[in-house]
């Protein structure tokens, strides 16, 4: 189509459109309500708690990591040890 004929076509308001086609079809309102909305807002709910239990899970297993390095032999130990493994040394 034509910009020209573009001008021609009658604009129409949008609800005045589908009232007329609802007048058309004569179509009748059967639900009010969608009937799997309970369902989606069901699955939603569920899906929030179960993410604050993963978010709980998460702060549990998170850990930090202790990098000791002896002053004596200068080895690097993971984790809280007393003693160094390679010398002996007594950290405090």
């Amino acid at each position: 189509p034509t910009i020209a004929e573009l001008n021609k076509v009658k604009k129409k308001n949008i609800v005045e459109y589908l009232k007329e086609l609802e007048a058309e079809k004569k179509l009748e309102v059967v639900h009010t309500e969608d009937p799997f909305a309970a369902d989606v807002r069901a699955m939603l709910e569920a899906k929030k708690t179960e993410s604050k239990e993963e978010s709980d899970k998460k702060k549990k297993k998170k850990r930090k990591a202790t990098i000791n390095i002896c002053p004596n032999c200068s080895k690097i130990m993971m984790g809280s040890k007393k003693k160094c493994p390679s010398c002996g040394f007594v950290l405090f």
